[in-house]
């Protein structure tokens, strides 16, 4: 991930947030994505300046790397029973599509704003906007009131719908059937 690792030996890295802030990933980060969100937001590391540091992957590479990313979901929609993982997808979905098309990451939920802007047209607003209302972990009041089922037997169908947009949006990698 850095050029010169051996000058950050023993550091760890964040990337993420959860509902309690900040998630600390304390294993190697091997994502071409990881590298690309760490790149754009990273500041510093024990006061040095670290932006220049880490390798920055090409939009193409981080194209491939999307596209793997879905087909290797899309082998397993028929097994989704989760609306945990059926969350997942959903934001997943939506920020993979955008990065995809702009090469640039943004937050869960802003990645949802922005397919609901972007496409206001699109059968599947309805589903993005209900469902990006609710983040893991579901607090109790959210586990009475949200629709799983609806949740858990659309997102796979939704990501389904995304892998489309970038098929027909990809010019230069074949990614021809799941």
């Amino acid at each position: 991930m850095l050029q010169e690792p051996r000058n950050y030996v023993g550091l760890g890295c964040y990337i993420g947030t959860n509902r309690k802030g900040w998630k600390q990933i304390s294993k190697s980060i091997l994502s071409s994505i990881d590298y690309f969100t760490m790149g754009q937001y990273s500041k510093t590391v024990y006061g040095k300046d670290i932006t220049k540091e880490i390798f920055m992957p090409s939009h193409d590479k981080l194209r491939e790397e999307i596209i793997t990313e879905i087909k290797n979901s899309l082998m397993y929609l028929d097994e989704i029973t989760d609306v945990y993982f059926s969350l997942h997808l959903l934001y997943f979905s939506t920020r993979s599509l955008y990065t995809f098309l702009n090469y640039n990451i943004l937050s869960k939920g802003k990645s949802c704003i922005w397919f609901v802007q972007n496409f206001p047209n699109s059968p599947w607003v309805p589903f993005v906007k209900y469902t990006s209302q609710y983040r893991y972990p579901l607090d109790e009041i959210e586990r009475e009131e949200i629709d799983q089922k609806y949740i858990i037997e659309n997102a796979p169908l939704f990501l389904e719908y995304v892998y489309s947009m970038i098929r027909d949006r990809n010019n230069t990698v074949d990614i021809a059937g799941k």
